[in-house]
């Protein structure tokens, strides 16, 4: 159910720090969910000093926010919405995050603001996983916590995990950014977009050849080490699980003159 859309993208959305993540309409919470209490590993390095927040959902911290402000602060994380175009030189990226109770209840969402730099990294450590079992109804969700502070900016009650809190006025309404970074996104969608099934590839028939595959696999990578010249590559095994487990890329492809949206089915 939580659906990650994690894209060092060719064309949409493109990312200098090549990160995205496909919209996902939060209409509710799967039946199946398992709580992982664990703050993440950036949150662990100051639990020494000061107890871990108590976890709370989003229409409680907005609730609260007043009280709130710029103090430390969690919640439990049922999905997310990482899709846009984000600016490597800004001094945050907005991310949208729908909360869950301990038990899986939505609780409405918030804003997280991150320095783009660790935006891949912040969202790998946060985002909800599957878990080892399923159950009847599917796949069972592990849902991960987040802790950040929650700051007013702009007027706005967001929670912010990381950077310079001196540049955040320097940004504006955090929802407005929200929009822009969408709105950058959907005007460099250069080509139509089609879906490029990968567990499909090579099968009689399909337009989804090995060749095709290795040529956004190259694509993929050459935008890749560009943006991040550290950055691991991907290679075809690496892929391949990533689209498994739902990673969504989209790789403007000059040859065909087509954005593929790479999926699993």
């Amino acid at each position: 159910m939580s659906q990650r859309h994690l894209s060092p993208n060719v064309s949409v959305p493109r990312l200098p720090v090549a990160v995205a993540l496909a919209f996902f309409l939060f209409a509710g919470v799967p039946a199946a969910f398992s709580v992982s209490a664990k703050p993440d590993a950036k949150a662990k390095s100051t639990a020494v000093t000061s107890p871990p927040a108590k976890p709370g959902v989003a229409t409680a911290l907005r609730a609260n926010a007043k009280n709130l402000d710029g103090k430390p602060v969690a919640t439990f994380v049922g999905a997310l919405d990482v899709s846009g175009q984000f600016d490597a030189t800004a001094p945050y990226a907005a991310i949208t995050i729908f909360t869950v109770d301990a038990n899986g209840a939505a609780g409405g969402e918030i804003l997280l603001l991150v320095p783009p730099a660790e935006l891949e990294k912040t969202v790998r450590a946060i985002e909800p996983v599957k878990a080892a079992r399923g159950t009847a109804f599917g796949s069972k969700l592990q849902i991960r916590r987040v802790d950040a502070t929650l700051r007013i900016v702009g007027g706005e009650p967001v929670l912010v995990k990381g950077g310079d809190v001196a540049k955040l006025a320097r940004i504006g309404k955090p929802s407005a950014l929200r929009a822009k970074q969408q709105a950058a996104a959907a005007a460099g969608n250069k080509y139509p977009e089609k879906d490029f099934i990968v567990s499909q590839t090579g099968r009689s028939g399909r337009v989804e050849t090995q060749a095709m595959l290795d040529r956004l696999l190259r694509a993929i990578n050459a935008t890749r080490k560009a943006e991040e010249p550290k950055a691991t590559l991907y290679t075809m095994e690496t892929l391949r699980r990533e689209i498994r487990n739902g990673v969504e890329f989209r790789v403007a492809d000059e040859t065909t003159g087509t954005t593929w949206h790479l999926v699993w089915k």
